[in-house]
């Protein structure tokens, strides 16, 4: 019944497909629990946080990823 989210999920589906959103809800458990990263609940704040989750994430690979042993 709320137009607001249902606008915004709308938004999402057109602007980014529903593969690449629903792979966005199935990290949100996971990343709305971890420090540093956007808490997002609802499609409203999905739509806003977007780019905000995708640089975390990337951030946090990257940090892996330098933490990996590089083998020469």
């Amino acid at each position: 019944r709320n137009t607001t989210q249902r606008a915004a999920c709308d938004f999402l589906l057109d602007e980014y497909g529903l593969d690449e959103v629903l792979k966005r809800i199935e990290v949100l458990g996971k990343t709305n629990k971890m420090p540093y990263f956007p808490t997002i609940t609802t499609p409203v704040q999905l739509r806003d946080k977007w780019v905000q989750l995708h640089d975390a994430v990337e951030r946090k690979r990257g940090e892996l990823q330098s933490k990996q042993v590089k083998i020469i």
